[in-house]
Order: structure tokens, then sequence, then C-alpha cells
């Protein structure tokens, strides 16, 4: 009877295929009190019509609130909106195509309760689904991770070594984040996407996150998803050229995300967060994750004559690390031939999985 209230809030845009799912599995979640918030981005399919049908019929235990933006505003503005909206002590972010397992709540709450409160974020691991919602993968993250890579020390360490490795991980789909990272800070900007990013740097200033070693959430891969969509395949050009135009769009989301960093330091110092060697040191780590990212953006807009100047640059001046830059040497070659190569490689590959069935 002495839990907190906490919110759990179902955010979606045309998602009218997966969006019952989630809707079932939040009104399924153990944990009371619980608020749950229904939120559309102003969607053009039959999404916002399913919340409103699911909302009349519930006849639970848990408080039921309905949203629709105005207009579609994107991630940034519609994470606002629910932060605004919300009343609990944690907001528990569920996109419209992910399922919560019936503990989630529970277990987050027992997790940020286990830091004493401190923690202004929490996260776990979660499972991997395919469309038609088959389990894939077993408890794993979307993308191919390192041992401890969800494991950190709190403070101004955790966000150094963050802007050098992008270590720890933190998966957004599975996280939870205190009000406080809200009323402190203020909005998160229109242009951020990468919301884990932005609003995990903001954790580590205020007191760190928890890490939840168990899957808490199915995880949908499908056409649709922001960062993990599934695209044309690498043997054709069209996938080839997909492929880049992914990482030209991540690297833009990635500059956005750290001129929040920057913005976010400058209210840490103003409330005399942090002291003036560790605000130095972490203003110098956000300029050279920015410049990095720039630097391997415009190599990867330039042609081929650019690309073999600038990254001679990039190497001389050492705006990536040794390591990262190296990874972009394929793309000395003109593309034509790249693209000759990479199509060679998959046709191989098919190749030799097909020799291996028959």
């Amino acid at each position: 009877m002495n839990n907190p209230l906490m919110t759990l809030a179902i955010a979606a845009f045309n998602q009218e295929r997966f969006v019952r799912a989630a809707i079932e599995a939040a009104f399924a979640q153990t944990y009371s009190p619980l608020e749950i918030i229904l939120s559309d981005d102003k969607s053009s399919d039959r999404t916002w019509a399913i919340m409103q049908e699911m909302a009349t019929n519930y006849r639970g235990p848990h408080r039921v609130l309905l949203s629709q933006s105005p207009v579609n505003a994107g991630l940034a503005a519609h994470t606002n909106r629910i932060f605004d909206l919300s009343h609990g002590e944690l907001v528990i972010l569920n996109a419209g195509d992910d399922v919560s397992l019936p503990h989630r709540v529970c277990a987050i709450v027992a997790a940020w309760q286990a830091s004493g409160g401190r923690s202004t974020g929490v996260h776990s691991r979660v499972l991997n689904m395919d469309q038609e919602g088959r389990i894939r993968g077993g408890a794993a993250p979307p993308t191919r991770l390192r041992d401890g890579a969800f494991v950190f020390e709190d403070g101004a360490g955790a966000i150094r070594q963050f802007m050098r490795e992008e270590k720890p991980v933190i998966l957004g789909c599975s996280a939870a984040w205190s009000r406080e990272l809200f009323t402190r800070y203020g909005p998160l900007p229109s242009d951020v996407v990468f919301e884990d990013m932005a609003l995990g740097f903001r954790a580590r200033l205020n007191g760190g996150m928890a890490f939840i070693d168990d899957p808490l959430l199915l995880y949908r891969l499908h056409d649709a998803n922001i960062h993990h969509a599934t695209n044309v395949g690498a043997d054709t050009v069209a996938g080839l050229r997909d492929e880049e135009r992914r990482r030209v769009v991540g690297l833009e989301r990635r500059m956005a995300a750290a001129r929040s960093f920057a913005r976010d330091l400058d209210t840490a110092a103003r409330m005399g967060l942090l002291s003036g060697d560790a605000l130095h040191g972490l203003n110098s780590c956000v300029s050279v994750f920015n410049c990095a990212n720039e630097a391997e953006l415009e190599f990867r807009k330039s042609g081929w004559l650019g690309r073999l100047s600038k990254y001679s640059e990039m190497k001389r001046q050492c705006l990536m690390n040794i390591p990262e830059t190296a990874k972009l040497s394929h793309l000395l070659l003109p593309r034509w031939l790249y693209f000759a190569i990479r199509l060679l490689k998959a046709r191989l590959r098919g190749d030799t999985t097909v020799a291996k069935k028959s």
C-alpha cells in the first residue's frame, strides 16, 4: 500500500499492426498503483482509434489516460508531452510496437528503490521478436555488444567513458526515467531522436542509472523501426545505398544528441552540480564526440577525391580515434568499385549457403 505511483506510457505513431498487443501488456502489469498513458503522435492509421477503444473497454485496476498530439510533432516533442501529462515518480516508456512483460514495472521499481531512489534512470535487457511476435536470439540486445557493455560506474568518469566508447550501452526501448530529468533540465530539444542518449547523459549527471540484467521487454524488429528498421539486403545496389543513407542519418542524429549534451552541461554548471575540472573535462569529451561525428559525416557526403583528402586530415588531426578511422578506409575506393566488391561478397556468401544446404 506504500508503493509510489508509477507511469507506464505507450507512445505510438502509425503502429496499428502492433499497438493492441502493447496496450494489452500494459494493462496486464502486476504493479500498483500504476498510471497508463496511451499517447498517439497524430497517426494517419487506426492507432488512435484502437487506443480509444481499448481505454473505453478497460475495467482493470490501473488509471488510464488518453492523449493525442494535435499534429505529428516527432519523437522529442512526443516524449516531452508524455512527461508533462505524467504523475508517476518514474516514467516507463513503451513504444507502440513493443511488449512489456507483466512484471516489468515491478522489477524497475525494485531496482530504483534498491538505489535508494538515487538512480534517475533504469533500463534492462530485452528479448528480440520479429513482426509476427516470434522470439529471436534469446535475451540479447538488437546489436552485438561486448561483455559488460551495460555495466558502469556513475559520475563524470562514466560520462567520459561513454563519450569515448559509447559504453555503457543504454537500450532506450527498455528505459524508465525520473521526472527530475525534465524538471531540472527542461524538455528535450526538438531535433533529438536518440532520446536514450540524451536522457542517459542527464541521468549520469544526476545520480546515475540502474541496469537490470534480465529481459523485461519484447523488442519488435520490423520494417518501420526508427533505429533498427530492416531494409533491402546488402546484395543489391539499392540496399547498399540505403545502408549509406541510414549511416548519414544516424550521424546527424548523434550530432543533435551532442548539442543536447552541451546544453545540459551548461545547465549543470549554472546549478553547481559539477566542479570546474569535471565540467572542463566533460565539455572537452562532448566536443571531441561531436567533432568525430561531424568529420565522418563530411567524409561520407564527399565525392571520391574529397574522401581521400578528408581521410588524411582525420588521421592527422585525430578527429576520430585510429580504429574508427580505419573502419572508413574501404570508402576510399570509388563507390562503383566498393559496391561491386560488396555485391560479389554477398553473392559468394549466398552460393556457400546454398552449397551447405544441398
